[in-house]
């Protein structure tokens, strides 16, 4: 939900247009039972984009670092 939202406003590409994402999320969340605002909304958008840079920056290096099987 986070990402299919933001990418529909970071074309754009503005501050102003991010923080609005960031309230869109958190009023979703809210109408649906959950309590965030929308600094927590960026924050845990943040948290999950770093997990993925990690991730992808760790599945690179064992790629190059492995031997082949020959």
């Amino acid at each position: 939900m986070f990402i299919a939202e933001f990418k529909t406003f970071i074309k754009i590409g503005k501050r102003k247009i991010k923080k609005m994402v960031w309230e869109s999320n958190s009023n979703t969340l809210n109408d649906k039972g959950y309590t965030f605002n929308p600094s927590q909304c960026e924050s845990r958008f943040k948290t999950l984009h770093r997990g993925l840079k990690n991730v992808s920056d760790h599945n690179k290096r064992v790629v190059m670092t492995k031997k082949s099987p020959l």
